[in-house]
């Protein structure tokens, strides 16, 4: 986390902004018919402050067979802050692909 920190802070201010202001007018709903029909995980950190709370919620909700996390203590960086919870995810979600029982 801490070089994440350090990549941000060395940014100058106009680039951040100019990244977040595109991040924040982005929708990518119109893809969604693709994923509609598959297992889905959805993760997201409850100390995110770069997408809003509502953001995974919706997206659970508008796929019928995504599974919502939401990991607790954790911001966006998800794969570094919570690595095993992340690739126990990715790891059940595999083994529902190819038919295995989860667990």
């Amino acid at each position: 986390m801490r070089e994440c920190a350090e990549l941000i802070h060395g940014t100058p201010t106009r680039v951040v902004a100019g990244f977040y202001e595109s991040l924040a007018g982005q929708d990518l709903s119109a893809g969604l018919g693709a994923l509609r029909g598959l297992h889905v995980r959805v993760l997201a950190g409850d100390r995110d402050r770069v997408v809003s709370p509502r953001h995974p919620r919706e997206l659970a909700r508008a796929l019928p067979r995504a599974r919502l996390r939401v990991m607790a203590g954790c911001g966006h960086m998800l794969p570094m802050e919570a690595p095993d919870a992340v690739g126990a995810e990715l790891a059940a979600l595999c083994r529902g692909a190819v038919g295995l029982r989860e667990g």
